[in-house]
Parts: structure tokens; C-alpha cells; sequence
């Protein structure tokens, strides 16, 4: 596959955006045993990072479609891995990699807000020049074709970062 990336301000229109939200707060202040987490990662993933709980949405959720529906309109992209919450906790982050197993990945911003001294930049690299895009409400990056990424560790005072995570 081509190597891409798009950025997509306003993703979710701002009924799907706060079902997602709030969604993931639920999911992460609940009792229920739902969370798989980063140790499962291989080595050269997981590093020195902190935390990470992940969370599959189930294809029987409703939310499930509505969020695939989205992606299918204004990605193209039919074929989905899987849905997951992401929970970055303070001092979490993942070195450069590719996701070279997957055709591509999607990310896309849960938190209200984000404070850029918060750290949990996204990184990628483009030939030799390294670009980063600070979390942002609704912002959602596609990755297409190896592109070498990375997010920086999270400060020790950040709030937990919410993503929705997507591989293709």
C-alpha cells in the first residue's frame, strides 16, 4: 500500500463525538473486567511505557456501526480490524514503529482538551523531517504504507489521553 497520511479535523459530527466520549468514560470508570493492556505488545512496542489499557468495542454495539459508517464515508476504507479505547496513562507513550502489519491505522482524539505541556505528541516522519500534531478534540490522523510514527510519553500531572484506535 501507498504510503499516506490525512488529517481530518471535526471527524465525528458532534453527536457521534460525544457518544464516543462519553462512552470511554464510562468504560474507564466502571467496575467491568473489559481492558486488555500494552504488556501484551511485543518489546521494541512497549519499551519503558507506562500503562496503556485498550479496550475492544464489540461489532455488536451500536456505536460500532455508526463509527464504521463514518470511517467508510470519509476514509474509504471497508475492511476494520477492530475498534479500541485507548487509555494513556501518565508516563505511556510508543516508540517509532510502522504498523506494518495492517494496511493502515486510525487514530482519533477523545479528550475535551489537551494541555500541549501534557506531552503524548504524535510523531511521524517524512523522509527526514519529523512532524508532530498535538491531541485534539475530534482530530483524526489515517496512516496508509508503513509511515515510521511514534507518540511521546505523557507527563506525570497529564490527564489520561482518550483515543479510538483503528487498524485496517
Amino acid at each position: 500500500m501507498e504510503k499516506s497520511l490525512s488529517i481530518f479535523d471535526n471527524f465525528f459530527d458532534d453527536a457521534l463525538y460525544n457518544e464516543c466520549y462519553d462512552y470511554s468514560i464510562r468504560k474507564f470508570t466502571s467496575n467491568e473486567e473489559s481492558f486488555k493492556t500494552n504488556r501484551g505488545w511485543p518489546a521494541h512496542l512497549l519499551n519503558d511505557s507506562n500503562l496503556v489499557l485498550i479496550h475492544e468495542l464489540s461489532r455488536s454495539n451500536a456505536l460500532h456501526k455508526r463509527i464504521t459508517d463514518t470511517i467508510k464515508s470519509k476514509y474509504q476504507v471497508y475492511n476494520l480490524n477492530a475498534i479500541q479505547f485507548y487509555y494513556w496513562t501518565q508516563g505511556s507513550h510508543i516508540p517509532w514503529h510502522t504498523d506494518i502489519d495492517y494496511n493502515g491505522g486510525i487514530t482519533i482524539y477523545l479528550n475535551k482538551s489537551w494541555d500541549e505541556n501534557w506531552g503524548g505528541i504524535f510523531l511521524y516522519k517524512d523522509g527526514e523531517s519529523i512532524s508532530g500534531l498535538y491531541p485534539k478534540p475530534n482530530l483524526s490522523i489515517k496512516l496508509c504504507g508503513g509511515i515510521p510514527h511514534s507518540v511521546t510519553p505523557t507527563s506525570k500531572n497529564s490527564d489520561v489521553r482518550f483515543t479510538l484506535q483503528i487498524f485496517f
